[in-house]
């Protein structure tokens, strides 16, 4: 058995921490499908074109708003993740000690804001600043995982000026540019005693922290023509470069270990999305969505240390995926109008590589709202989005420490939002 040294034990710790993180931006937290759409499961994201949240999911969808609308939104998402523990060991196969962790899940709160102004006939610019990725979680700092991970959480801020060409009556083109910021933290434990004295006897934390400002675009196109629309969108990738501290707790006594720097390439992967409105009746109309992303460009982590030390590449092999969507509206009376939907996704995160620091697991929503149009000139929506994500078994062995992970993800996910639509 090789137990490491001190310098090299400083340098895995960090690359654990990052390895975290980087798992944590896959898939599982990225909130784009449902924004701005949330009340139909995303279903009518890429082809309804109803408010103005249609400048972040399709640009091309502006073009249909007379005028200038403005809708304010806001998300309250009450994420939940129980572990229960079977059987993790350390690397000598003892038992991990700690307790289960308790419930991850971190309550978070997300506004958005989306206005559009129909220039002219052919003409519509428009803008939104919303969060595609955003959540976090949290363990306690003794748990049985913890020198895999405590704390993840990412913050991320996107600012979408955008503008659609009405080509023809039927056809209509968009397009849009993104400066996308991000910031995340995270945290772990280190198992000091592996070098000083026996394992888990002597346990430190590692915390780390970076930031930075990604850049991309986004494009879509929309045909109408009677009763149906059509639409289909692409996002790019956005790359960064996050560039944070590491900062290390460590026992008395425990030589070395300083606040150190590292840069870590991030790509958030490109997506594209298909969908159709069609209304069925004067009440009634139902809208589909299939949107794919490119997770299978996060196949490894690359942390840059930034003090001459040989760079660290550690596969991830992350996976394609397919979110699938259906969504109804129906006008219940002049003034009401329900929206209702359903949606599946499978994880992108391979059982290899998986170790329960979020709910990455497959993935079912069932949707719930309402829109009221008070005055010709103000409306209301509010609603419901219950995710319902599958239980999964963690069997993880952490590259740094040699601790194997055993044990049952239980998540969930609740988001409860409302919106204000203006015409001005």
């Amino acid at each position: 058995m090789r137990i490491p040294t001190p310098k090299a034990l400083r340098w895995t710790c960090a690359i654990a921490i990052l390895l975290v993180s980087r798992q944590s931006f896959g898939g599982a937290y990225a909130l784009t499908p449902y924004l701005g759409d949330m009340y139909r499961s995303g279903a009518g994201a890429t082809a309804a074109a109803d408010d103005a949240s249609t400048v972040f999911n399709n640009p091309a969808g502006m073009n249909r708003l007379d005028g200038r609308r403005l809708t304010v939104e806001a998300q309250l998402y009450l994420p939940s993740s129980v572990f229960t523990d079977a059987g993790s060991t350390d690397i000598n196969g003892a038992p991990l000690t700690g307790n289960n962790g308790g419930d991850a899940g971190t309550n978070t709160f997300i506004p958005a804001l989306y206005y559009t102004h129909r220039m002219n006939d052919r003409w519509a610019l428009g803008l939104s600043i919303n969060a595609p990725f955003g959540l976090s979680s949290k363990r306690n700092r003794d748990w049985v995982g913890r020198y895999q991970y405590i704390e993840t959480g990412i913050k991320t801020l996107n600012i979408n000026p955008g503008a659609s060409y009405r080509i023809s009556d039927a056809w209509s083109f968009g397009f849009g540019l993104n400066a996308q910021y991000a910031k995340a933290k995270q945290s772990s434990a280190i198992d000091f005693g592996q070098s000083f004295g026996p394992p888990q006897s002597a346990d430190g934390y590692l915390d780390l922290e970076g930031d930075d400002w990604g850049y991309g675009y986004n494009l879509g196109v929309l045909f109408s023509h009677g009763k149906l629309r059509l639409g289909l969108t692409y996002r790019s990738k956005i790359d960064y470069k996050l560039s944070g501290t590491a900062d290390f707790t460590k026992p008395a006594g425990v030589p070395g270990f300083n606040d150190t720097s590292a840069i870590v390439p991030l790509v958030m992967p490109e997506m594209a999305a298909i969908g159709f409105y069609y209304q069925l009746s004067d009440a009634f109309a139902v809208m589909a969505n299939g949107t794919w992303t490119r997770w299978s460009r996060v196949d490894k982590l690359v942390v840059d240390f930034q003090n001459g030390q040989p760079d660290i590449s550690i596969p991830r092999n992350f996976r394609d995926t397919w979110r699938w969507a259906i969504g109804f509206d129906y006008r219940l009376a002049p003034k009401w109008r329900l929206q209702w939907g359903a949606a599946t996704a499978k994880s992108a995160v391979p059982d290899s590589t998986y170790n329960g620091s979020i709910p990455t697991t497959d993935a079912y929503w069932v949707t719930l709202g309402a829109q009221y149009t008070y005055s010709p000139t103000l409306g209301f929506g509010f609603g419901f989005n219950h995710i319902i994500f599958k239980n999964r078994d963690v069997n993880h062995t952490g590259s740094t420490f040699g601790d194997t992970l055993r044990g049952t993800l239980d998540p969930g996910l609740d988001v409860i939002g409302a919106q204000v639509h203006w015409k001005m």
